[in-house]
């Protein structure tokens, strides 16, 4: 009767202590749910100082991903931790399909996380570059002269590059996690890659920012109408207006009056050339480098006429 009881005892001790460990286990996985919780509470990339308001901020960056990269990494470890203390608690063989099984489980949990962690970080972007009219510009771009060339700052080019960057380093932060089912992939990034959400809103973006470009591109080649006035040399053009007149000579009063008319008439015109212009709501040209050039250099034909004339003057 003794060593019935003394069974019964040792029975229920073991129970107890398998009813513990698999507590444990499961307490764990809760937590494994709580660490991917915190993963789609923010966007990896946000407006500036978190306003509606304001462009995106990229110019920290490199020191906004390291962070990010960092958190993953220790949520990775802690990941890691927590499979192996789980195979200690659940006392796993060697090999067993079961856990083969249970790895799987996680596995698919932890690519979910993912999923939702980076298509947060892609929506935030969609939603702030979507067309309504209550939207404010989320990226910029500034319309400038450089050795007599006109350029958009980032060129359209760069902007798609940008774009195409800015998903790259969203997607990255899937290789800081340790692949758990690595018989798959040896990280998480290849599921996200062919991952039909993040794959849609990926392409989204990626057009939405291709037809910024193209608009850019479009608003700056209707400016190339009036490059002579910054590619031409004045000198070289002055020289042959001296010589426009009957029999090679130097042209009349009135036809000086014509050019410097004409060229204070393109001034008022280009005046009214519009500062700032925002395409689909969300993305902002600054005209104002290129406007303040080209008023310059229009000026400066028109001041070539008359100096030429009081040089005239001045010299008799």
């Amino acid at each position: 009767m003794y060593g019935v009881w003394e069974y019964i005892e040792v029975l229920g001790d073991t129970v107890s202590n398998l009813e513990g460990r698999v507590r444990k286990a499961q307490a764990n996985v809760k937590l494994l749910d709580g660490i991917l919780a915190t993963w789609v509470q923010k966007p990896i990339f946000e407006r500036r100082d978190g306003k509606k308001d304001t462009l995106l901020s990229l110019e920290d960056k490199a020191e906004r991903l390291k962070k990010v990269y960092s958190c993953m990494e220790r949520d990775g470890a802690k990941v890691q931790a927590m499979v192996e203390e789980n195979k200690l608690l659940l006392k796993v063989p060697a090999s067993s399909r079961h856990w083969d099984r249970y790895l799987l489980f996680l596995d698919h949990m932890i690519t979910r996380g993912l999923v939702d962690s980076v298509s947060r970080s892609l929506f935030y972007l969609l939603d702030n570059c979507e067309s309504r009219s209550n939207q404010f510009p989320l990226l910029e771009a500034r319309l400038e002269l450089q050795d007599m060339h006109l350029i958009i700052r980032p060129s359209p080019e760069e902007l798609q590059a940008l774009a195409e960057e800015i998903v790259s380093d969203i997607l990255h932060v899937s290789t800081f996690i340790p692949r758990l089912a690595t018989h798959v992939h040896a990280t998480y990034l290849p599921d996200l890659q062919k991952d039909e959400e993040v794959v849609g809103l990926k392409e989204t973006l990626l057009e939405r920012f291709q037809v910024a470009a193209n608009r850019t591109a479009e608003h700056r080649d209707q400016f190339l109408q009036h490059q002579a006035l910054w590619k031409d040399r004045r000198r070289d053009i002055l020289d042959k207006f001296l010589t426009s007149g009957d029999n090679n000579t130097q042209p009349s009063l009135s036809q000086f009056k014509q050019q410097i008319d004409l060229y204070e008439a393109l001034y008022t015109e280009l005046e009214g050339i519009e500062t700032t212009v925002v395409f689909d709501k969300w993305f902002r040209l600054d005209v104002r480098p290129f406007k303040h050039s080209l008023l310059e250099n229009t000026k400066k034909w028109a001041r070539m006429y008359k100096q030429h004339l009081i040089s005239q003057v001045t010299e008799r």
